[in-house]
């Protein structure tokens, strides 16, 4: 399988997908962090921005897109990151990680495998 049709596949599922996705949240604890940050680069990150922007409409919680290496220059450990890469490679994604880790921020992942993958599983991060 290319990953063109995991691609095509993965959105033909999406219904399920969702689903699956909200049937695992169920008795999930609030959050408590102070803003989540999401990380992802081109089709991964149109998540974080989707995200950025019902948060904006919705208020309540403070939540940014980045589609950049690290993290904000605010972050300070209090946010929770999620890491959006499909193929787990992407180095801006990692690097964002990597900046988390150091300051100890909660994070998870979410990808289909590859170093964000093993990271998250290295941190006893959850893996999506």
């Amino acid at each position: 399988m290319t990953a063109t049709n995991s691609i095509e596949t993965d959105v033909t599922r999406f219904g399920a997908l969702f689903a699956a996705a909200a049937a695992a949240s169920e008795g999930a604890q609030p959050l408590t962090a102070g803003g989540v940050i999401v990380a992802g680069m081109g089709g991964s990150g149109i998540a974080g921005r989707l995200a950025q922007a019902l948060a904006e409409r919705c208020g309540g919680l403070r939540v940014r897109a980045w589609n950049d290496y690290g993290l904000p220059a605010w972050a300070d450990g209090s946010e929770q990151l999620i890491a959006v890469s499909y193929s787990g490679n992407t180095t801006e994604t990692l690097s964002g990680v990597e900046r988390a880790i150091e300051l100890d921020c909660d994070w998870e992942a979410i990808t289909t495998g590859g170093r964000l993958a093993a990271l998250a599983r290295e941190h006893g991060a959850r893996v999506t």
